[in-house]
């Protein structure tokens, strides 16, 4: 398997649990359903899984490496595909790399999680997001249509090739099934 195919399969896990977060805690309804039943162990789930999506998508837009260490980004996989090299795949990354700017996260990553910034933890710094699920899916699904297009120019992915990758937990094991057991039990 290589970094292209490594990526794609990263960006479908980011999808999926944007897909439980916005399963359990979408609604006023599904909220109501956990704080009934197990508030402060749902509030826990609730903060990893925003963390796990804030780093792991804000991490495919870091440098190419750190010091020695490659990274496996974005701008990495464009390092290593020299056949693809063209104005096309920088302005479609640029593009990319706007789309992600606009939404936010990479201040909210490094100012609460990367350093713990004061100011923010006293509420002293505001910060602006444009965060919905919609537009993160939206960043996610133009993040693995790039990935894939570039791996095909490079020659390092092939073009027949299909992988099927869900984005969905199994219906009966989802957000919306716990929601409907817990409302059962």
């Amino acid at each position: 398997m290589n970094e292209f195919y490594l990526i794609e399969k990263r960006i479908s896990e980011i999808q999926t649990k944007i897909e439980l977060y916005e399963e359990l805690y979408g609604t006023e309804e599904s909220v109501a359903s956990l704080n009934k039943t197990f508030p402060e162990c749902f509030a826990k789930l609730q903060e990893a899984l925003f963390f796990e999506i804030i780093c792991r998508i804000s991490a495919l837009f870091d440098p190419a490496s750190s010091g020695n260490d490659k990274n496996l980004t974005l701008d990495y996989l464009v390092s290593i595909s020299d056949k693809a090299d063209s104005k096309e795949i920088h302005s479609v990354l640029e593009s990319l790399k706007s789309d992600f700017k606009e939404t936010g996260l990479k201040k909210i990553r490094n100012k609460l999680y990367a350093h713990n910034d004061l100011s923010a933890y006293m509420r002293k710094k505001k910060f602006a997001t444009n965060i919905t699920y919609k537009s993160l899916t939206s960043l996610l699904v133009k993040c693995f249509s790039f990935v894939r297009d570039l791996g095909i120019e490079s020659g390092k992915v092939k073009p027949d090739q299909l992988i099927y990758r869900s984005t969905k937990l199994p219906k009966n094991r989802n957000g919306k099934a716990l929601i409907d057991r817990l409302n059962n039990a």
